[in-house]
């Protein structure tokens, strides 16, 4: 993690007036879309290094590099395909926690409240799937949680991400069950439901 980074993320920590919020946004939407094009680019890299390993693996298997290369090639591969994937994991959590800055900051008292009875219904509706699955002795399955439509004052590019992202976290994971995959969703949202409480509810006089 770069230092620039490392004190953004820093200053992130303690954005709880909508004046710093102003000021501190275009810095993180800068840094955001600096570290898309660098998972874009680990992409790339992690699907190169994978392709490696994979026609090493079959090379050797014919017999090919059989007797040119010993199990070293094959750990030297592996490596590489581990490192970038890490790289490219802890690239992708600083992306993601610059996004819920951009998605989840509130710029007005209103927008905050709009944002929190956005939160709010998705618990909710969280809480209702939970307990239906413990009276559900087969075969549950996650279902959407009712949403709002865009209310006035609201970033409409922000409310349709979160959208999206609400849409993409009901989908479960491979090998994650419901419950799973509830408590997940959960702890997103109280994480999302302390970041905008800690905004005032009203502009400093």
């Amino acid at each position: 993690m770069s230092t620039s980074l490392a004190n953004l993320l820093t200053e992130i920590e303690d954005l709880h007036s909508y004046e710093s919020a102003e000021a501190l946004l275009p810095q993180v939407k800068s840094e955001l879309e600096h570290l898309q094009s660098l998972v874009r680019a680990l992409d790339v890299e992690v699907l190169q290094a994978s392709q490696a390993l994979k026609i090493f693996k079959t090379e050797k298997r014919s017999g090919v590099l059989g007797k040119l290369f010993n199990g070293k090639e094959e750990t030297v591969l592996s490596a590489k395909v581990e490192e970038v994937r890490s790289q490219r994991e802890a690239l992708h959590a600083s992306l993601q926690r610059l996004q819920d800055v951009v998605d989840y900051t509130p710029r007005t008292p209103l927008e905050r409240d709009c944002i929190l009875k956005e939160l709010r219904l998705r618990k909710k509706g969280l809480q209702e799937q939970r307990r239906e699955i413990t009276q559900v002795a087969y075969g549950p399955r996650l279902r959407r949680t009712e949403s709002v439509a865009l209310p006035e004052g609201v970033d409409p590019v922000a409310f349709e991400r979160r959208k999206a992202r609400y849409a993409r976290e009901g989908e479960r994971l491979p090998g994650e069950d419901v419950e799973a995959a509830l408590h997940r969703q959960r702890a997103q949202v109280e994480s999302a439901l302390q970041w905008v409480e800690a905004f005032p509810e009203t502009l400093p006089v």
